[in-house]
């Protein structure tokens, strides 16, 4: 499946939309106003939270962002060293999962026990958009991935969204 994740010019949250590459909506992303840690629900169109993608309140030397899954258990967590490396980890899952590309410059793809699984491109405009490929995945469960990592990639910007 190949959506594309457009985040909202105007947002107070950082809410975005997700449309097919026809145009069609597919899933919203709902960002909280006053949140510390920018959590963002990812829904289906009928407002049922599939995923839920919040950065960690305290960190000193690694970025970090948590993905939960909508009964709120922990699905992974992924931590980015202060570096501009594409060094991102994936830690408290059962998936054996990797980045290869360049996630500074939002060209890169998911990796699971040496085979690619999932594309992500960023398309340069007004706001951030991802085109992305979910391949064989759970397309809500790839969607909160691009978020968890746009949001490390924003913070360590220091953007507010």
């Amino acid at each position: 499946m190949q959506v594309i994740i457009k985040n909202k010019f105007w947002t107070i949250g950082g809410s975005s939309k997700i449309q097919d590459t026809a145009g069609n909506p597919v899933a919203n992303v709902k960002g909280k106003i006053f949140s510390f840690t920018k959590k963002k629900l990812i829904q289906d169109l009928e407002g049922n939270t599939k995923f839920i993608v919040r950065n960690k309140f305290w960190h000193f030397f690694m970025k970090s962002a948590l993905i939960y899954d909508e009964n709120k258990n922990l699905i992974c967590q992924i931590k980015r060293k202060v570096s501009i490396t594409t060094d991102f980890k994936f830690l408290k899952t059962d998936k054996n999962w990797r980045i290869d590309g360049s996630v500074f410059a939002w060209n890169f793809r998911l990796i699971e026990d040496e085979k690619p699984i999932a594309t992500i491109s960023r398309q340069f405009n007004w706001t951030d958009t991802f085109m992305l490929d979910t391949g064989n995945q759970d397309p809500f469960l790839m969607m909160a991935l691009v978020i968890a990592i746009d949001n490390i990639v924003d913070r360590e910007l220091g953007q507010a969204t």
